[in-house]
């Protein structure tokens, strides 16, 4: 996310987009995925337990 060419190639795709830093990716983004990931599958147990 931080390497140059990859930010010049967001900045000529999408101009206003504003990448997260890395410490945003590693941080708050994947707790939310995990947390999402998590959730999905404990729904998922929950339907096979009860049919």
């Amino acid at each position: 996310v931080e390497h140059s060419s990859f930010i010049e190639l967001f900045k000529k795709l999408c101009p206003g987009y504003i990448l997260p830093s890395r410490d945003k990716l590693t941080g708050v983004i994947l707790s939310h995925l995990a947390i999402k990931i998590e959730n999905k599958i404990d729904s998922i147990l929950v339907q096979r337990i009860q049919h």
